[in-house]
């Protein structure tokens, strides 16, 4: 529920955004990025985890993280006065994996990293810190961190034969699979 939530208000935003309801698009992104965070540790929890659920979580995310900087960017005018650059490469950051990973398997990958979740943190203070103190090094700093991230999935998907899910890093695959086991090309 969690997840279909999130799904929700990121559809929710287009028409809220559109309309330059900034209240309303920072309250909707803020129960967003609060259900990604607290979707996973609820499965894991109430037993209820599986891979149909992750993928619905990916999903979920692919829907959020392309809708909401350009949300952010129409409704929050301090967004489009002072993170227009950002947001750009934010677009890209999130899209590119994506588009890799759907082009090689299919399917969204759903790797769900570590270095996603911490951009994902890093980009929801970077927004607080510039929405609420005007503080911008934060933002920027979030955006190379989701940058590092996306280079990390494409990389991940190019290592990849077929397709695995998770994934928690690029450490953790070539750890975990060394260079002669079969799902890994390199």
């Amino acid at each position: 529920m969690l997840s279909w939530s999130r799904a929700i208000a990121a559809i929710l935003l287009i028409p809220v955004a559109a309309r330059g309801q900034s209240a309303l698009v920072l309250l909707l992104l803020s129960w967003a990025l609060l259900s990604d965070a607290l979707d996973g540790p609820v499965a894991r929890r109430f037993g209820t985890a599986s891979l149909k659920g992750a993928q619905r979580d990916s999903l979920a995310d692919c829907l959020l993280y392309c809708v909401a900087p350009i949300a952010c960017w129409f409704a929050v005018p301090v967004v489009r006065e002072h993170a227009t650059v950002d947001v750009s490469i934010m677009v890209i950051a999130y899209l590119a994996p994506i588009l890799y990973g759907f082009a090689k398997f299919r399917r969204l990958t759903s790797y769900h990293t570590i270095m996603a979740r911490v951009a994902t943190c890093l980009l929801a203070v970077g927004l607080f810190a510039l929405v609420v103190a005007d503080i911008r090094w934060v933002s920027h700093a979030a955006v190379g961190v989701l940058v590092l991230s996306a280079v990390e999935e494409i990389a991940i998907s190019y290592a990849l034969a077929e397709w695995t899910s998770p994934v928690r890093s690029w450490r953790s695959l070539r750890r975990s699979h060394g260079r002669s086991d079969s799902p890994v090309v390199v």
